[in-house]
């Protein structure tokens, strides 16, 4: 499975806003944090507040800023509302046959992926990296 740019940047972008979940990040800025041009990000930007996962701020500080607590928000609910289903391959998305030999191992390495993104939360990808990555290696 490779995530798209969409997915990889999302992921980011959550992180950076994870980081202080307190302030609020003009798109300006948070384009130079991440690296990503203004247009794509907002883009990213857009589709992260339609789940809710970012909120924009009005006014002469506006911005974004993350919707929820970073504890409450699972690396796996990032990745799915960007990419959609993480599925490694057709097997995956029901277009294979029962009789397919592979299916049931795609299906298990599917689940365990999955399982894994769903523990692992925003907070514990922030604390990971001012822990050696402690946290998300556990």
């Amino acid at each position: 499975m490779k995530l798209s740019t969409k997915g990889r940047y999302g992921l980011r972008v959550m992180y950076f806003l994870a980081v202080e979940p307190d302030s609020v990040n003009t798109l300006s800025e948070l384009s130079k944090k991440t690296g990503v041009n203004a247009p794509y990000m907002e883009k990213i930007l857009g589709i992260l507040k339609r789940k809710k996962l970012v909120k924009t701020v009005r006014g002469a500080n506006g911005g974004y800023t993350v919707a929820r607590d970073p504890k409450e928000i699972t690396i796996g609910e990032i990745l799915r509302s960007l990419e959609g289903n993480l599925y490694l391959a057709d097997c995956n998305s029901g277009i294979c046959t029962k009789s397919c030999p592979t299916k049931r191992i795609f299906e298990y390495i599917y689940r365990e992926i999955n399982d894994l993104l769903d523990k692992k939360s925003l907070y514990e990808m922030v604390l990971g990296e001012s822990n050696n990555e402690e946290s998300i290696s556990r």
